[in-house]
């Protein structure tokens, strides 16, 4: 005869290993390169890049996440032009959008009403020192493109590489 019953000390050691192993598995996920990694702390402000967030659903986890305000960079890709799920989680979490690559006011007209400030870039470099003239000491600046990458940097690892060293070079 089979019971499905466990005594409490079973129980308690399963607990136990499931969270061992959730603990394992979440500080595997924070120590991928490129997603919410911290690249640095420049004047009270921090600056995160979340290059590997390359379509919306990463990146609205990525804004769960942050309980600081953010001034958010993204990349625009032409033909991609639906970030509308992130809307609501914008206008709790989002003071100011900073976006680089084509121009692409339908990707970001979503959010010109619950942000401060939606201005395009023209370039990495031009991306970062805005965003970072623009945020203020206790504010997080993520780099969280929400996006796939553009012929500009073929993959999200080079995307990212050049957000560190546009930060770097701060």
């Amino acid at each position: 005869m089979y019971t499905t019953k466990l005594d409490p000390a079973e129980i308690s050691a399963l607990t136990d290993r499931l969270l061992i192993a959730r603990s394992n598995n979440l500080k595997q996920i924070l120590e991928i390169e490129h997603r919410l990694e911290t690249v640095s702390m420049k004047d009270g402000v921090e600056f995160l890049n979340d290059s590997k967030a390359t379509e919306p659903t990463s990146t609205l986890y990525s804004l769960s996440c942050m309980d600081k305000p953010v001034v958010w960079l993204l990349s625009c890709v032409l033909g991609f032009e639906d970030l509308s799920e992130l809307r609501g989680m914008v206008s709790g979490k989002v003071k100011a959008i900073f976006y680089m690559g084509d121009t692409n006011d339908l990707l970001v007209e979503d959010f010109v009403t619950e942000v401060d400030l939606v201005q395009q870039c023209g370039s990495m470099e031009e991306l970062v020192a805005e965003a970072f003239e623009y945020a203020n000491e206790g504010e997080t600046i993520l780099f969280s493109p929400a996006t796939p990458s553009s012929e500009l940097f073929g993959n999200y690892r080079k995307r990212g590489e050049e957000f560190r060293k546009c930060v770097m070079a701060l």
